[in-house]
């Protein structure tokens, strides 16, 4: 968002309360939209020599017989690279021309959001007023459960799992293993490296706080030898649970919500970086032409049917999983999965035609 204001010429202040820019963090999956909105904001060469580019997307059964496989080669998919890289990578790409601009170990303490600018105090006692808020302040927004009427997220019922190994698996492409109401990807970084995401149903988090690569190998050890290997060598791995933001308001007064605070749900369209780079490009175009008011209101109408289709979708797929305990459930998923595609491509394909 500082790139995309930076660039038009509109003064802002960053506030960060970490210390530092995060590393923390696996690896991510970047689709064509992504990549596309990162052009606009003249950083798409240098993601993608810091990145892997992959040609094709299959689904597969736990012990690896190929339900379906998708080219990413093919119109309207190949308009742009798709790609993956670790996430502390992208974060030093786009923090390297804005890290001197933000305000660290900073955060207000203190909002009042008046009719014509917004007062805020900060807790090292500085206070201003200002045009505008951004909250990019992730899934669990404080700045947006403060100022929002709906709050909080909906627990999904799933567990996840995070991590990259040094494992070189030839010629690999991503790979999605879906089981009965677990799954497991492989995904290509450079240099050799694979990034991992396991996921399994746990509606009553009996999984959040296990010691994390034993219970891997317990939930996974019918999985194919690759999925078996990289569990085994896996180090760092992040747990977390799938979640989706319930609010739908965008914004309250002159505090607006972009990225994981507006729209974070679900990894199963790999849309996160994708839909936040749209929010910046969308919200810093109507900064430019509007007053504040006719703004937000303009980039409330351009994104909530997009943004909204993107959630339900997401959050459709987790439903659809947490249901394979039943075998019929199964055989008609890997039977829409054959005659359609892998899920993320039908929809990346839709995302890339505007359809949503």
């Amino acid at each position: 968002m500082a790139t995309a204001l930076k660039r038009a010429g509109i003064g802002y202040k960053i506030i960060d309360q970490a210390a530092r820019l995060s590393d923390e963090g696996a690896g991510i999956c970047l689709p064509a939209n992504a990549i596309e909105g990162l052009q606009a904001l003249g950083l798409k060469d240098t993601v993608v020599q810091a990145a892997q580019v992959v040609e094709r997307v299959s689904y597969l059964k736990p012990g690896g017989e190929v339900i379906t496989t998708a080219s990413l080669l093919e119109p309207p998919l190949n308009c742009q690279p798709f790609v993956a890289l670790p996430r502390r990578d992208l974060v030093e790409i786009i923090g390297r021309d804005i890290l001197d601009d933000i305000c660290f170990d900073c955060y207000p303490v203190k909002t009042i959001n008046h009719s014509s600018n917004i007062s805020i105090t900060l807790n090292n006692g500085d206070s201003d007023r200002y045009d505008l808020v951004i909250a990019a302040d992730g899934i669990h927004s404080s700045t947006r459960d403060r100022q929002f009427a709906k709050r909080g997220t909906m627990d999904l019922g799933v567990g996840c799992w995070r991590f990259i190994v040094d494992t070189p698996l030839p010629q690999l492409q991503p790979q999605y293993y879906i089981g009965r109401t677990d799954a497991f990807m492989l995904y290509p970084l450079p240099n050799g490296q694979v990034y991992c995401y396991a996921q399994a149903a746990d509606k009553h988090q009996h999984y959040t706080n296990a010691d994390a690569q034993p219970l891997l190998q317990q939930l996974f050890a019918h999985y194919c030898p690759d999925v078996r290997r990289v569990i085994d060598q896996a180090e760092g791995i992040i747990t977390g649970r799938l979640e989706s933001v319930l609010s739908r308001e965008v914004y309250s007064g002159r505090i607006v919500a972009i990225g994981d605070a507006l729209h974070g749900c679900p990894p199963s369209l790999q849309q996160g970086v994708g839909l936040t780079v749209e929010d910046v490009l969308a919200l810093s175009a109507a900064l430019q032409q509007d007053s504040i008011e006719q703004a937000l209101a303009q980039f409330k109408a351009a994104r909530l049917a997009r943004l909204g289709w993107v959630i339900n979708e997401s959050n459709k797929v987790i439903n659809l999983a947490s249901k394979g305990n039943n075998p019929l459930v199964r055989m008609v998923r890997n039977y829409i999965l054959r005659k359609h595609g892998p899920a993320n491509v039908v929809a990346w394909r839709k995302i890339l035609q505007h359809d949503v």
